[in-house]
């Protein structure tokens, strides 16, 4: 999408069957300040082909909910993975509950806020190894209204030049973690099969 900003929301309803219309309104709302205060474009990209899978749907239910749905769009059909790390990678700012939606941004030094549930502990720990600590929010904790989207948001915003920086390079360390754990892992596999 042409923009001056584009930011990109991303989310994992399969946990908060009950509360999740709350944090859909919630992330309508961050998502309605960002094209208000910044003119910016948002877009939705569902991360969850699967055939039961409801996260197209989830999207635009929240660009439903959305007062400037004309700023929002849901990125609709199949692309590749070289694709989806290049939307990623045009982004200014992503906003997600998918581990995957934050290591494609930080792997191109997006700044990136993310949203941790119980069960999603990967999430938070993603961010916490990053240093991006203070740009993740608990998901219970916006349903419960004890924690905004807003605060995290502006503060990722406004520091978005030194966290590029911080991004590149603790990225370099995550990606020689990687590198170390897929060794290991062929190296289990083939002392066992």
């Amino acid at each position: 999408l042409p923009a001056r900003l584009r930011f990109k929301l991303n989310l994992l309803p399969a946990s908060f069957r009950r509360d999740f219309p709350k944090l859909r309104k919630a992330m309508a709302r961050a998502a309605d300040r960002l094209a208000e205060e910044l003119n910016a474009r948002v877009m939705f990209i569902p991360m969850d082909d699967a055939p039961n899978s409801r996260d197209d749907e989830v999207c635009r239910d929240i660009v439903d909910l959305m007062r400037r749905r004309e700023r929002a769009a849901v990125l609709r059909g199949q692309i590749g993975v070289g694709e989806v790390i290049g939307v990623y990678a045009s982004m200014d700012l992503v906003i997600s509950m998918r581990f995957h939606g934050l290591v494609f941004a930080a792997l191109s030094g997006v700044p990136i806020v993310g949203i941790h549930s119980r069960g999603q502990e990967k999430v938070r720990r993603l961010m916490d190894g990053l240093g991006q600590e203070a740009f993740c929010v608990s998901a219970e904790e916006i349903v419960a209204g004890g924690e905004s989207l807003t605060d995290p948001i502006e503060k990722a915003w406004s520091n978005r030049i030194s966290i590029r920086g911080e991004l590149r390079s603790r990225v370099h360390v995550l990606r020689r973690a990687a590198l170390d754990m897929n060794r290991q892992v062929r190296r289990w596999c083939e002392e066992r099969l």
